[in-house]
């Protein structure tokens, strides 16, 4: 058991170090990469939905998002309701979200080599600790699967539509 904790935990830093490091590139820490990815897929935000989304503190965005406007990834704009400000990506930060995103080609050529059978068993693995993990209120689903394409919010919850489960609810901002 502590050997299969082991390699999770050891999966999941390689993982972090490689947003870090794409992030870094940029002069970006790994939660402003994170905001440049949903900024990427979503288009705009306010910035209280991206502290709900990426499960931080409105302030920690907002003080995330003020470094990317004076590093000239984002920018501030009226959103469709003229009473709401959003954020959207600049080019140069659209580019660097892009160049960010390049980790998950990297990591799609690795899980290639992995037979139909062997990516089936990941992904149901996966999924069910994922799952077990939200169940128990140890991770929030936005920030354990920020920028999946599969996420998809119905109300105040939260779907998977890769496992095929609800992830549980919506959390107001801290």
């Amino acid at each position: 058991m502590e050997r299969t904790v082991d390699i999770i935990l050891a999966f999941s830093n390689a993982l972090w170090r490689l947003l870090a490091e794409a992030s870094k590139k940029h002069g970006l820490s790994p939660l402003q990469g994170q905001i440049a990815l949903y900024l990427a897929k979503r288009g705009e935000a306010s910035v209280t939905q991206i502290a709900r989304e990426l499960a931080v503190s409105i302030s920690t965005a907002s003080e995330s998002l003020k470094s990317m406007i004076k590093l000239g990834y984002v920018e501030v704009a009226r959103g469709r309701d003229k009473r709401v400000k959003v954020v959207r990506l600049t080019e140069a930060g659209r580019r660097a979200a892009e160049e960010i995103s390049s980790i998950y080609d990297a990591l799609s050529v690795v899980v290639s080599r992995l037979n139909y059978a062997e990516r089936a068993l990941l992904h149901m693995l996966y999924a069910k600790i994922v799952g077990e993990l939200i169940d128990r209120g140890l991770i929030e689903t936005p920030r354990a699967c920020v920028g999946c394409q599969f996420l998809d919010k119905a109300g105040e919850l939260y779907i998977c539509r890769l496992a095929e489960r609800p992830l549980g609810r919506a959390t107001a901002p801290r």
